[in-house]
């Protein structure tokens, strides 16, 4: 099956943000995602270096960053999907004052509640497909971040 089998276009109107992170061995994490509107065609994309986090928040720092991505663009009617249904959980729950990523879980909830119109998803790790190969192609990189038009 290919890539491109597992992916569905968002509704008219609405644009599709797929991200995803990767961690290596020494615990660098990246993270890549692309946004495409109903008709699958490609709006903006991008990879970035994170720093050093555990695979959950650096998928939810994917999150972020690719909402940071859409706010810098002007997009609203956002559908994002993440392949991390732990990541999703931790920013939808109270966590408490205790967690050791609160300042970056508010960070991420702030966005969320801000932007106009997102909604927060859990999607087949193959229907994010390219967004982690832009995730494994920053862990490649020299810089922090790049965006592809």
């Amino acid at each position: 099956m290919a890539i491109e089998d597992e992916w569905r276009p968002p509704p008219l109107s609405k644009v599709r943000l797929d991200i995803d992170a990767s961690v290596d061995t020494h615990g660098k994490a990246t993270c890549g995602g692309l946004i495409r509107d109903h008709r699958g065609h490609w709006v903006v994309g991008f990879k970035q270096q994170l720093g050093t986090y555990p695979p959950t928040m650096a998928e939810l720092m994917a999150i972020k960053a690719g909402l940071e991505m859409c706010q810098q663009q002007n997009l609203r009617d956002i559908l994002v999907y993440s392949d991390s249904m732990e990541a999703i959980n931790t920013l939808m729950r109270d966590n408490g004052t205790n967690h050791p990523f609160r300042a970056e879980v508010e960070k991420t909830r702030e966005l969320l509640y801000n932007l106009p119109s997102v909604k927060l998803l859990h999607e087949k790790r193959e229907a994010v497909a390219y967004a982690d190969i832009l995730a494994r192609e920053a862990q490649r990189m020299g810089g922090e971040l790049e965006v592809l038009f």
